[in-house]
């Protein structure tokens, strides 16, 4: 039996979690008064606390962060209010033995506090959590801002300034005085000159020994040429071979008488 009903609260408790979770919509800036009860922690029953507070409270919304202020009635004998962040005294009177207290909150729906109550004439001392449960309905929700689209930045080409002339080149300027002359800087044109001049003597240079080659190929060319012209002869040449002739001439004879006789 026992182990039935731990399987049973085990089950309800994991359909508890799987149930969607509802997130309160975001309040409007603005000032509100919200009525409100004080329950017992976790339960819909009003607790003996209810009693000790002033309905409703107020409610103060700015750029979306929620302050609540709740006066608090018989505060001598609430010698601790402490709700989540503290709280702040803003208001106080003690003919009526009244305070007003403001704090921070997250959530305008239900808050836990923590307090504690001293009665000394009846010797009563007590401190304990109550949850404020609040009526928030017919409170104007924020409206739902929508992400601003960042214009485009167009790149503008950056022109390009045409260069400057580099500023002309000042001669120095010749100093006064008796060596005037020595002391002028040399010119462009005595250096074209000078440059002129030397190029002149390179190329007479060049045309002499261009000459010279020219020269000496001349008396090559000729000597060669008496060379082919007058070969050198020998004046024994016709005497031999005439010699060699009749010799020839002789034996031929002779041979053929020899033929002829036998």
């Amino acid at each position: 039996m026992r182990k039935n009903f731990l399987t049973i609260i085990v089950m309800i408790w994991m359909m508890a979690m799987s149930l969607p979770t509802h997130s309160e919509a975001a309040i409007a800036d603005g000032t509100y008064s919200l009525n409100y009860q004080v329950n017992q922690p976790g339960s819909n029953s009003a607790s003996m606390a209810n009693d000790y507070f002033l309905k409703p409270a107020k409610l103060v919304v700015k750029n979306g962060k929620m302050t609540m202020q709740i006066t608090i009635k018989n505060s001598s004998w609430m010698t601790q209010f402490n709700p989540p962040g503290g709280a702040k005294v803003i208001g106080s009177n003690e003919s009526t033995d009244q305070r007003t207290v403001q704090f921070s909150v997250a959530d305008a729906n239900v808050i836990t506090i923590a307090m504690k109550i001293d009665i000394d004439d009846i010797d009563y001392h007590h401190a304990y959590s109550v949850d404020f449960v609040f009526d928030r309905s017919g409170l104007p929700e924020a409206p739902v801002e929508e992400p601003k689209e960042e214009p485009k930045q167009e790149t503008t080409p950056v022109q390009q300034q045409p260069a400057q002339p580099a500023a002309p080149v000042e001669p120095p300027k010749s100093s006064s005085g008796s060596n005037t002359s020595s002391n002028k800087p040399a010119t462009s044109t005595d250096s074209k000159v000078t440059t002129t001049e030397s190029s002149q003597q390179t190329q007479a240079t060049k045309d002499d020994s261009t000459e010279t080659e020219k020269n000496t190929t001349d008396t090559e060319q000729a000597e060669q040429s008496e060379v082919v012209e007058n070969p050198e002869t020998s004046d024994e040449l016709p005497i031999v071979a005439l010699v060699v002739f009749i010799i020839a001439a002789i034996v031929f004879v002779r041979t053929k008488q020899t033929k002829t006789n036998g």
